[in-house]
């Protein structure tokens, strides 16, 4: 049916080409724009009436109000009815006096009918650049897709420029007036859309204007815009399935696309598609089993005859390169002795038929007889230790000279010596000057610090035997000794002797007056520089230890620093504060805590010290006694009876309540009125429940306030009670007679009497104190600890 109606409209109205989606053959769009048109009649579908005249005045064109809508992003739409199309390309006729305007615009298609705004890059067709000048008045903008919705956008984002002469680069509008959709039905293809996509392209889909399956293919093993599916052993090359021509590794197939071998060469082939025999480097043959011969160069021969094509190594010969040129020898080529005459030496074994040459070892001829060396053996040996003969090449002497001859000949003295055995040592010549080897006379002068014809002194100041030492301070700068470098009238003060050079101990710098730290273990610092080796004694500051580290002063560093305002680090000497105290802090040295703190940080509050006087600033004792009702020695809490109240200050317990901090309740006393401190009914129980504490239970109360609980009397137990009174009293009335028969002889029996009648009471009344303290006192020391 397609192909019919197009050839009608060919014969009809002489129609070729792509159709014209949106108008042409009964097909239509639906168009929409951002912006107010700026006209009733110039909407959205002007656009797309099949109207080209570019002219605004002929009421066919999509204009929008650009002034006064003030837009930066605007787009004008199309949509393709019934189904998307085939679109190969976009024609697209600007406003003739404003296309200008449409610098910098983009398409893009879409298949989704109500979308903004449009940002997919997968959909991205056209841009035209603002940097390369003005669009065209009419423009073709290639789009190669099936799709049914067609957009043109246009923004001015941050920053916009553009070459465009005429350009608004601040506000867009739409000014269009025909944009022609070409293509054909979703699965043809061709100028006149007579074509169907091919079967193997995915849905049908295929390109506009050649019918490759550029959407992909309906086998998905398929390859190329083509969809080739080549078998194994192929692959594609000039649209065509070809066989591979190379030779892959272990037989495997090439890749498909490419014909190249993925995982490499099989043994012997190479190339980029393994196509080209090879043997590995220095073979040859079918097998590529025969070595090359001694080939130039590469030493890589002819793959097939073992051909050297760059000829011979130096020395061999023959077409293969694998036999020695003449005056050669050997598997390897070895060069020819010196045989007698210059005859060749046999190929084979290298020996010199006809003799050798003076001083050669016969029958190589290849090295000296014993005595003599270098390459034409006339050289003598020199004097090589322990008379051994030196190497017949080099002449070298294997285990050094002997005497002070130079090696590695040993032929001449080395440096430094003199004399037909080499036996005297040079003096200092100048100038890097070698000293006569027969009388050792410096013909240049000498080296600095060095005298006399051989330079073999040391002048004045200096001294050793290289006189590179100079003379330590010597009193009265006396020369010192030039061997040992002593000074023979002593040293200058403070330096070492005997060679003065040196601080002794406890000094240092170049003159010895600078006198030494405190360093740790009384070790004496470095003669140089003052350092102490083993860190600093006590707090003094490395390296010289002759001030105090940071936070520590006075004349032996053993003073911690205050609490300097802002970090600031006291004076070493005085360990004053310049800048002030941190907070708590006061004093010259800021190490007091201010009134009402006290503790190593001074952040910990006084307690309720008695009036006038503040506490203790390390242990936050007062001193003088607490306030009224507080506990000391640090005044911070309240008696028992008594509880801190909002104002900080000590309120007796409510009625009915007693004990530490008023947190134990009253039994059930007479008049509900205890004793506010042990908890003591003072009127006595409201029931037959037992005093002092009128409760079920007296053994809690007791725990509750620190007061030991007597248990209920037994027989057994007054017993025991009563037996150790007597005991108690006979004691002491031991000890009284005792003493007034010290005393008292003659009136014994009446002091005696006495004595019963003045004790028993006193003893009596003794016991019950100790014991009442003892249930007390102790019990209530202890629940006051806690």
């Amino acid at each position: 049916m397609w192909k019919e109606l197009c050839i009608f409209l060919l014969v009809i109205t002489g129609c070729s080409g792509f159709v014209n989606l949106v108008h042409s053959q009964g097909f239509t769009g639906m168009a929409a724009m951002t912006g107010t048109p700026q006209s009733l009649s110039w909407t959205a579908n002007k656009a797309i009436d099949g109207h080209t005249s570019q002219n605004y005045q002929s009421n066919s064109c999509a204009i929008t109000k650009v002034d006064e809508d003030k837009l930066t992003k605007s787009y004008w739409k199309v949509w393709l009815t019934p189904k998307p199309f085939n679109i190969a390309y976009l024609e697209i006729y600007f406003r003739s006096d404003t296309y200008t305007r449409s610098t910098g615009f983009s398409i893009y298609t879409y298949n989704t009918q109500n979308f903004y705004p449009f940002i997919d890059p997968k959909h991205f067709i056209y841009h035209h650049d603002p940097m390369s000048g003005c669009p065209a008045p009419i423009m073709n903008v290639t789009v190669n897709d099936v799709t049914q919705g067609i957009v043109f956008i246009n923004e001015r984002p941050e920053g916009y420029t553009s070459n465009c002469h005429g350009d608004n680069t601040q506000f867009v509008g739409i000014g269009i007036c025909e944009m022609k959709v070409m293509g054909c039905d979703p699965t043809r293809y061709s100028s006149e859309c007579n074509l169907e996509c091919p079967s193997k392209c995915k849905n049908r889909r295929c390109d506009a204007f050649n019918g490759s399956c550029i959407h992909g293919c309906s086998n998905p093993n398929a390859l190329t815009v083509d969809c080739l599916e080549c078998d194994d052993g192929k692959y594609i090359h000039n649209r065509m399935c070809v066989p591979c021509i190379g030779h892959c590794k272990n037989g495997a197939p090439c890749n498909k696309s490419t014909g190249r071998c993925d995982d490499g060469c099989d043994t012997h082939w190479t190339g980029d598609f393994c196509q080209q025999h090879t043997c590995p480097p220095h073979f040859y043959g079918s097998n590529c089993s025969t070595p090359c011969g001694q080939c130039n160069r590469s030493a890589v021969c002819n793959d097939e005859f073992g051909y050297c094509p760059d000829g011979c190594k130096p020395h061999w010969d023959g077409s293969r390169c694998d036999e020695c040129a003449n005056g050669y020898y050997d598997r390897d080529c070895k060069l020819c002795g010196h045989c007698k005459d210059k005859s060749p030496c046999n190929k084979v074994n290298g020996a010199c038929e006809s003799g050798c040459m003076p001083n050669f070892q016969s029958p190589l001829c290849k090295e000296c007889v014993d005595g003599f060396y270098n390459s034409t053996c006339t050289a003598k040996c020199g004097r090589c230790k322990y008379n051994e003969y030196c190497n017949k090449q080099s002449g070298h002497c294997s285990r050094n000279c002997t005497g002070n001859f130079k090696p590695p000949l040993c032929q001449e003295c080395i440096e430094g010596f003199y004399g037909e055995e080499c036996n005297f040592h040079c003096g200092q010549c100048g100038q890097k000057e070698i000293c006569d080897n027969r009388n050792g006379s410096c013909y240049h002068g000498c080296e600095p610090n060095f005298d006399g014809a051989r330079c073999d002194i040391c002048i004045d100041g200096r001294y050793n035997i290289n006189c590179t030492a100079k003379c330590g301070q010597c009193v009265g700068d006396i020369p010192c000794n030039k061997r040992s470098g002593s000074c023979a009238m002593g040293c200058k003060p403070y330096f070492q002797s005997p060679l003065c050079q040196e601080c002794v101990d406890g000094f240092y710098n170049s003159t010895c007056t600078a006198k030494c730290g405190h360093c740790k273990d009384n070790l004496p610092c470095n003669k140089q520089n003052g350092h102490c080796p083993r860190n600093c004694t006590g707090n003094f500051k490395q390296p010289l230890c002759q001030e105090c580290l940071d936070g520590f002063y006075g004349e032996d560093c053993n003073k911690q620093c205050g609490h300097c305002r802002h970090g600031e680090v006291c004076d070493k000497r005085s360990g004053s504060c310049y800048s002030g105290c941190e907070p708590y802090f006061n004093g010259i040295r800021c190490d007091k805590c201010v009134d009402g703190f006290y503790g190593y940080n001074c952040k910990s509050s006084c307690g309720h010290c008695s009036v006038g006087r503040p506490c203790d600033k390390i242990t936050g004792y007062c001193p003088s006694g607490c306030e009224s009702k507080f506990h000391p020695p640090f005044c911070q809490v309240c008696e028992d009876g008594y509880i801190s109240n909002y104002w900080g200050y000590c309120k007796e317990c409510d009625d009915g309540f007693f004990g530490t901090n008023c947190l134990n309740k009253c039994g059930q006393c007479k008049d509900s009125l205890c004793d506010k401190k042990t908890g003591y009914c003072l009127n006595g129980c409201e029931t037959v429940l037992r005093p002092p504490y009128c409760n079920a239970d007296n053994t809690a109360i007791h725990r509750l306030i620190g007061i030991p609980m007597r248990e209920k009397s037994n027989i057994k137990e007054t017993a025991l009670y009563v037996a150790i009174g007597i005991l108690a009293a006979l004691l002491v009335l031991s000890v009284g007679v005792i003493i007034h028969q010290r005393r008292q002889i003659s009136g014994f029996l009446d002091n005696r009497r006495q004595t019963d009648n003045d004790q028993s009471p006193a003893q009596s009344q003794n016991y019950d104190n100790v014991t009442s303290s003892e249930d007390i006192h102790v019990y209530t020391t202890l629940d006051s600890v806690k």
